[in-house]
């Protein structure tokens, strides 16, 4: 958040960071199907940091973590998804 005075100048801003964490429990049937839709929101999200680090420290490591998340995407679709469904995605 940023606080501007009068003249719409910046008098301070406010960061707020998120500390708890949510993991689903890959229990049942459909595990699969879950793991697939959080790697994929992980993939989501890191993409979105690494996208605004460019020419900033710690671009080269989200890119390293969004190429293994997109593997690990590629690898549940690969095993799983002709199982799950005949057009051969998982969702």
């Amino acid at each position: 958040m940023i606080e501007r005075d009068h003249r719409g100048r910046i008098n301070r801003t406010n960061r707020q960071v998120k500390t708890n964490m949510h993991a689903e429990i890959l229990l049942g049937h459909d595990w699969q199907d879950i793991a697939y839709i959080e790697l994929t929101r992980l993939l989501l999200e890191v993409s979105a940091y690494h996208t605004q680090l460019r020419d900033k420290v710690g671009f080269e490591e989200t890119g390293t973590a969004v190429k293994a998340l997109q593997v690990a995407c590629d690898k549940l679709q690969e095993e799983f998804g002709e199982e799950q469904n005949p057009r051969g995605d998982l969702l």
